[in-house]
């Protein structure tokens, strides 16, 4: 926090703190994207992580996957989703014909006539 620092409670809350060193005395605080990327890179080079592959100044992206790709062939994370959403269907299914929803609808107000 900026100013007067964490709270009793907040600090009570905390397992640890990580001291980041400032070298200005131009301001008291970091943004906390700013100081999260710092902690990030910090613990990268803490477990040895390799660098993503660069070409020139920029880092090579992963091409994308297409739609149909991940239809068709769909990775364990995919799979996975695909598994969780037929569930959630099938249950929402379910709830609605134990309720009288069934696919037909209740019955009312299914006529097309206007009088």
């Amino acid at each position: 926090n900026e100013g007067i620092g964490m709270s009793p409670a907040q600090r009570a809350a905390c397992d640890f703190f990580v001291y980041i060193p400032q070298h200005s005395g131009a301001t008291a605080s970091l943004n906390v994207a700013i100081a999260g990327s710092i902690v990030l890179h910090h613990f990268a080079l803490w477990a040895q992580m390799p660098e993503h592959a660069r070409q020139g100044e920029k880092f090579v992206v992963d091409q994308r996957r297409t739609s149909l790709d991940r239809y068709t062939n769909p990775n364990e994370v995919e799979q996975a989703e695909i598994q969780r959403k037929r569930a959630e269907r099938a249950a929402k299914r379910k709830l609605q014909e134990e309720d009288g929803e069934g696919a037909g609808g209740t019955g009312e107000g299914d006529d097309d006539d206007d009088d």
